[in-house]
């Protein structure tokens, strides 16, 4: 079910716990508790929390990207195929409150064009796809319907579906000790009936004002936002990269970036590495999450924590 390719939807209404289960699911598949996924990264607009030296500050686990747009999605491929091998990884793309990325019918827009472009090449990336939204009525055919449907055949391969009445009934006829918030239904394409799963309670779906010290949880209170990118044009992306092998992918973002974006992670990084990362270090001195210091250095955010990374791991060598 989960592979590169795959496109999961989950909708229900806000508060139902979309995003509890997607992280709770994507916590166990970064974490290794799926070995045959290989290496898998998370790439997402959901915020997470940490608490580093008693305060609460912004922050991912390893393995976690925090994105905002469609632009830096590509850069971060790149960074994680050549670090851990194309074959080796999985890329599993969340987006909450993703509606106007998949929006249909009466209410499509440019964005949902490119992402239906987008989703017929996301093997090429190893990558799967996973879209929150609110509400399934506003989703376009090609977002909602499975890959077998006969009579619209769209992207998707996955389904979940919280409905908290129907889990009350159910819990209630089964004589089960668990909370209607506990339990979801999934559908596969393949599969004639969905089934009811239990969400697992775990760290990242944990609260923040129960934080331990270098503990990560989701923010349960923001409202995700996600564009494409200024400067990013989308759609001669697709077609850049539909068009070459899929063992040339790397070298195809590398190029497009380069030709097209005006502000590629090469061309922002031009300072010496080691002045900037020694801003890096002095703001985080000061308590300052290494987002905001990423920011300050004019280092792309990814950049910063590989460079704190491999900063730490040559000192202890």
């Amino acid at each position: 079910m989960a592979k590169p390719g795959a496109v999961w939807l989950t909708s229900g209404f806000r508060g139902g716990g979309k995003t509890h289960t997607a992280v709770a699911i994507a916590e166990k598949m970064v974490t290794g508790r799926f070995p045959g996924l290989g290496k898998v990264i998370l790439l997402t607009n959901i915020i997470f929390f940490t608490k580093r030296s008693g305060k609460l500050t912004e922050g991912t686990p390893d393995g976690v990207y925090h994105i905002r747009t469609m632009k830096e999605v590509f850069p971060l491929v790149v960074e994680n195929m050549e670090r851990y091998g194309r074959e080796n990884v999985l890329f599993l793309l969340i987006l909450d409150e993703a509606q106007n990325f998949i929006g249909g019918d009466s209410n499509q827009t440019n964005a949902s064009v490119m992402m239906k472009g987008f989703l017929g090449i996301i093997r090429k990336f190893r990558m799967m796809v996973w879209f929150l939204t609110p509400s399934s009525r506003s989703v376009g055919p090609a977002f909602r319907n499975f890959i077998n449907n006969k009579e619209y055949a769209g992207n998707l391969t996955g389904k979940f579906r919280k409905d908290l009445a129907f889990n009350k009934r159910y819990i209630e006829t089964e004589h089960l000790n668990l909370r209607p918030e506990e339990l979801i239904a999934f559908q596969n394409y393949d599969m004639d009936s969905p089934v009811l799963i239990i969400v697992p309670v775990t760290e990242w779906t944990g609260r923040k004002e129960d934080l331990e010290e270098g503990e990560f949880c989701y923010d349960h209170e923001a409202s995700a936002s996600f564009y494409v990118g200024d400067g990013f044009d989308w759609n001669l992306f697709n077609r850049t990269v539909g068009g070459v092998s899929s063992i040339r992918v790397i070298d195809t973002i590398k190029r497009f970036y380069a030709e097209n974006c005006t502000e590629s992670d090469e061309k922002k990084i031009d300072a010496p590495k080691a002045y900037k990362l020694l801003t890096i270090r002095r703001a985080i001195d000061l308590d300052i999450d290494v987002k905001t210091a990423s920011a300050i250095a004019g280092v792309p955010y990814s950049t910063a924590r590989r460079w704190l990374k491999e900063d730490i791991e040559t000192k202890v060598d």
